[in-house]
């Protein structure tokens, strides 16, 4: 009877402490928010993006010549994970990079944790300093897809868990924050309004941010990074609506613009303009004596960057490329600033020096001139055909309404889109939910395997 009896208490062990180990892991997969919204990403990504921003230690300077690559729009997924590739290892191989900016939507559709876990994995290879600013996939909806796979609005408090969810992953001290490089300054402002009806809503406190940032820095040049455009920036009206493809509360950024003209550049991303759209180097960019500066979107087939080549007497900027590792030099534009004939000598030394480094390259850049103002499928303008974009009205009655209005958009958006991508099909997207299903149900068995193992190493006392 005794050797009965062993190996049924060993069991009843066991299966008490496999109860204890597995359901809060269980109930934080199915409710992140609900053991007092801590965010556990245990993937090694995490760790190796602070390991490789520690590589590189990042220094203010006023008047040191600097180089900012800036993407955008990544929307971290299976199927565009060759050209995310290309822009990690172009950015990494591009001469004297000093930070990347990232203008939002890192996350493929709703910013899950399984979704911020394969964003880390892109994020982490970058060798240099990462400055990012929430998009809405990063931060507005739930973890979950509501009926037919639908994508459904967060409450004010599981936004700003949501928030926090991003400042951690990015290793951020603050979401709103500022840098000063190549004698200017950069702002970067959140989307980050709790209770924001608008895909991209400022909160109160970072328009004041804003504000004061720009009222003690009244004679540095300044750039600002947010995700979505100035109203206005632009030629033809989005699907979105103007409230929705614009950073909100509009008007109240336009008067904080207007009273400080130092602020000459604003990047974004949001509308996946592409270079060969007649609208990503247009007359109609510049509101007021601001230029909006619109990053495209990291597709299935395309991988293009801005490069930001600051000094103190100019801001040049560039586009780049990765997928051929070339510039177009006919999207250059310069926008020059006053200052003495020193820091002007320094800048043209500076210009040499690009000149040197890219003497051995103008043939090829010349005929990727010529392919940049080609109608390829890269040009998606309003979202790409699988993630779509969302399309809220300008108010909302209720949450209903706006997660009805959010998914609209998106049928809207892969019907528009057909023709540009194969994997816009219902079938694709389909396949995609179905692989994060099978993702978070790999990691709840994991998980649940783990707690078997620790239990049996533990009653074997090993």
């Amino acid at each position: 009877m005794s050797i009965n009896r062993k190996p049924s208490y060993i069991s009843l062990v066991m299966f008490c402490l496999l109860t204890v180990v597995w359901l809060p892991g269980f109930a934080e997969s199915v409710n992140p928010f609900a053991i007092g919204d801590q965010l556990q990403l245990k993937q090694s990504g995490a760790a190796t993006t602070a390991s490789a921003s520690a590589r590189t230690a990042f220094v203010d300077s006023t008047d040191k010549p600097a180089r900012v690559a800036v993407v955008s729009d990544l929307h971290v997924r299976g199927d565009n994970q060759k050209m995310l590739d290309a822009a990690v290892k172009a950015v990494n191989k591009l001469p004297d990079i000093d930070a990347v900016a990232i203008t939002g939507d890192l996350c493929k559709k709703i910013g899950s944790p399984a979704e911020y876990s394969d964003m880390i994995e892109v994020v982490s290879r970058f060798k240099m300093p990462v400055y990012a600013t929430p998009g809405n996939h990063d931060i507005l909806y739930r973890d979950h897809f509501g009926a037919e796979g639908k994508k459904l609005r967060t409450s004010p408090t599981e936004r700003k868990a949501k928030l926090e969810r991003f400042r951690k992953a990015l290793k951020l001290k603050k979401l709103r924050f500022t840098r000063k490089m190549g004698g200017h300054l950069l702002v970067f402002l959140p989307n980050d309004d709790p209770q924001g009806k608008h895909l991209v809503t400022l909160s109160t406190a970072t328009l004041n941010f804003l504000k004061e940032t720009l009222k003690k820095n009244p004679d540095v040049p300044t750039i600002v990074f947010c995700h979505a455009p100035l109203a206005g920036s632009y030629v033809k009206p989005r699907k979105l609506g103007f409230y929705n493809a614009n950073a909100q509360p509009h008007a109240k950024i336009s008067a904080i613009l207007k009273k400080n003209p130092q602020v000459f550049l604003w990047v974004s991303g949001h509308l996946h303009i592409a270079p060969s759209s007649p609208e990503y180097d247009n007359k109609a960019n510049k509101v007021g004596k601001v230029t909006v500066i619109h990053t495209p979107a990291i597709t299935p087939s395309s991988s293009w960057m801005r490069v930001l080549d600051l000094s103190p007497a100019r801001a040049k900027v560039r586009t780049y490329n990765a997928k051929t590792g070339k510039y177009v030099k006919k999207l250059d534009r310069v926008f020059k600033h006053k200052v003495s004939k020193d820091k002007k000598d320094e800048d043209e030394k500076q210009d040499d020096k690009d000149k040197e480094i890219d003497s051995d390259k103008d043939d090829d850049n010349a005929a990727d001139d010529n392919i940049a103002i080609e109608p390829e499928d890269d040009d998606m303008e309003e979202g790409e055909a699988d993630i779509g974009e969302d399309d809220p009205t300008v108010d909302y009655g209720s949450d209903d309404d706006a997660n009805d209005a959010d998914n609209e958009a998106d049928s809207d958006e892969e019907l528009d889109s057909a023709g540009d991508q194969n994997s816009s099909t219902d079938a694709s997207a389909a396949a995609e939910n179905a692989k994060e299903v099978i993702k978070d149900l790999i990691r709840v068995i994991s998980d649940f395997l783990k707690g078997i193992w620790n239990g049996i190493l533990k009653i074997l006392k090993v």
